[in-house]
């Protein structure tokens, strides 16, 4: 599959935030978020998103303590978390994350910010984060995160599979604050 990518920010904040464009997992460069990458493509059926059923701990031990599944909730809630890996439960400073809404672990405009980000899921599209990924959250820590859609039908999205890492270090002084690429999912 030829990548497509476009090379200037689609979009660009005050706090350097940028966005772009691409039609493949190319663009991901942590090799934990590329085996997620491929566990999932290999669990859609035909070109359908994999159902949460379809996603097994067994497959995939090396990710459980960074991985979420969270249901599509609607624009009061966003996202409510199914489950959570331990990781994930201390980066957002919880004991558990299961049942909890995305409105419930932020501020309002955070939440909305969080919504926006996460919006291209809905539509059917990958998301794949490098920089401050739990900047909403108040935790100013450097990592990167990929978002995957989930289906019940195998075409309307009803939740994602999420998987976060924390790096240790600083980025560059010349490194956006948060990259953020939507990657299209349309070849199986």
């Amino acid at each position: 599959m030829k990548t497509r990518i476009r090379n200037t920010p689609i979009e660009a904040t005050e706090d350097q935030e940028t966005r772009g464009e691409t039609d493949s997992f190319d663009v991901i460069q942590e090799p934990e978020l590329r085996d997620l990458a491929a566990y999932w493509s290999a669990k859609r059926d035909g070109g359908a998103f994999p159902t949460r059923d379809a996603i097994d701990p067994v497959d995939i031990p090396w990710a459980l303590n960074r991985i979420y599944i969270a249901d599509r909730a609607g624009p009061e809630v966003g996202w409510r978390y199914v489950l959570a890996g331990d990781l994930i439960e201390q980066a957002l400073r919880r004991n558990s994350l299961r049942g909890v809404g995305l409105n419930e672990l932020l501020p309002r405009e955070a939440f909305q910010s969080v919504c926006r980000r996460w919006h291209p899921v809905s539509e059917g599209r990958a998301i794949y984060m490098r920089g401050q990924i739990y900047k909403a959250a108040e935790r100013y820590v450097w990592g990167a995160r990929l978002l995957l859609p989930l289906s019940d039908n195998g075409a309307a999205v009803t939740g994602l599979i999420g998987m976060s890492l924390s790096a240790d270090g600083a980025p560059t002084s010349d490194e956006p604050s948060l990259t953020l690429w939507s990657i299209g999912l349309n070849d199986p």
